[in-house]
C-alpha cells in the first residue's frame, strides 16, 4: 500500500465527487432555499463544469495538474 496520491487518484477523486455532488444537487439546492437564497447548487455545478473543462487526459494527469484544475474551477 502506499501513501503517495497519484493523478489517476487525484482524477478520480475529484470525478466521483463531481457525480456525486450531481445526483445531489436538487436536495442540496432545495435545503439553500430553507436557509438562504437558493442558488448553491448552481453556483457548485457551475465550478464544477470549469474544472472539469481544465482537467487533463485521465492518463496523463498528475497530482498538481488536477488539483491546479480544481483551484481555477472554483
Amino acid at each position: 500500500m502506499t501513501n503517495t496520491l497519484t493523478g489517476t487518484h487525484a482524477f478520480d477523486w475529484i470525478t466521483q465527487f463531481s457525480n456525486a455532488f450531481h445526483g445531489a444537487q436538487q436536495t442540496l439546492t432545495d435545503l439553500d432555499r430553507l436557509a438562504g437564497d437558493g442558488d448553491f447548487g448552481t453556483n457548485i455545478a457551475s465550478a464544477l463544469r470549469r474544472t472539469a473543462d481544465g482537467l487533463p487526459d485521465r492518463e496523463i494527469a498528475s497530482f498538481a495538474t488536477v488539483f491546479g484544475a480544481t483551484s481555477r474551477g472554483s
